[in-house]
């Protein structure tokens, strides 16, 4: 009798000592929410400021004429006197925007978060005409905020107005907001030095300095702040016939805008918002034709 085959054979029991690996998740099937959290996560610095780096280019790719420098991103912050890379809590400094390059529906919607929510600081004006030349027209169209560091002297002033001519373009042409000059005590020192001087030489570097600040406030279409640091924590005391108030309105009254003097607000476009200085102030204001200070805080942005 021929033998019969089970067409059913019974399976192994299940080894139930190894458990079966987790369904691999895919990230597009996350809510758009918990997406933008990584999105900041991964392209935001935590420092709030980044800084393109030149990357060095091989002797090879470097025969090719038309090839683009490539830079890195490194996160930095910002300290009263000057500026030094900071490592995040994972030991990185630098950001990357790779993620664009995933698939079309993640470079959708990450295409403006980089250039949106991090500012680009630059510590000369010549590093900031030369890294955003060498970055294209396409990037750099794409920068919004810039904070820009300078010093008084007379290479720097020249290539400061070619750095606002340059941003004045940007912001006809592209996306570029706001410019925050941003001026450290040591350099705040120098300016007043240049400012009391009885050297022509140093009164004539100041006087190009005030010109080039009212030319780039004139030519650009953008928001304009200015921050200082004053010599003496405790600056008010002197009035307003101290130095670091009375350079510190010329300045303001060159550029325009917003201007901070220690952290605080104290003027906004040529009108006095600050905090009250006392009976000096009341004496004085008349003369340097500036508004009191209480009657305008409204103006405060």
């Amino acid at each position: 009798m021929p033998r019969q085959i089970n067409p059913f054979p019974k399976s192994p029991p299940p080894n139930l000592s190894t458990p079966k690996p987790p369904m691999p998740a895919a990230f597009l099937a996350l809510p758009r929410e918990l997406r933008d959290l990584i999105y900041d996560e991964v392209l935001i610095s935590p420092t709030g400021y980044v800084t393109p780096s030149p990357i060095p280019i091989s002797s090879k790719a470097s025969k090719i004429s038309f090839r683009r420098s490539r830079f890195t991103i490194l996160m930095t912050t910002l300290t009263h006197d000057n500026v030094r890379p900071t490592e995040s809590p994972n030991g990185n400094v630098m950001v990357t925007i790779s993620i664009n390059r995933v698939c079309r529906q993640v470079y959708n919607e990450t295409r403006h978060v980089f250039w949106r929510k991090n500012i680009f600081y630059f510590q000369t004006p010549l590093a900031l005409t030369t890294t955003v030349k060498d970055m294209g027209q396409i990037s750099s169209r794409l920068i919004q905020r810039i904070t820009l560091s300078f010093s008084i002297s007379d290479a720097k002033i020249k290539s400061l107005a070619k750095a606002f001519r340059l941003l004045a373009s940007r912001s006809r042409y592209g996306a570029f907001q706001t410019l925050e000059l941003n001026i450290a005590r040591k350099e705040f020192i120098a300016i007043q030095a240049c400012r009391m001087s009885s050297q022509t030489e140093k009164v004539g570097l100041y006087d190009e300095l005030l010109e080039a600040l009212r030319e780039g406030g004139r030519e650009g279409r953008f928001k304009k702040e200015l921050k200082v640091e004053p010599l003496l924590k405790e600056w008010r005391a002197g009035g307003t016939s101290s130095l670091d108030w009375g350079t510190a309105r010329e300045l303001h009254c060159a550029w325009g805008g917003r201007m901070f003097v220690g952290g605080e607000l104290e003027w906004v476009d040529y009108m006095h918002c600050g905090r009250s200085y006392g009976a000096s102030e009341k004496s004085t204001a008349g003369a340097s034709g500036v508004q009191p200070p209480g009657q305008i805080a409204q103006l405060a942005y």
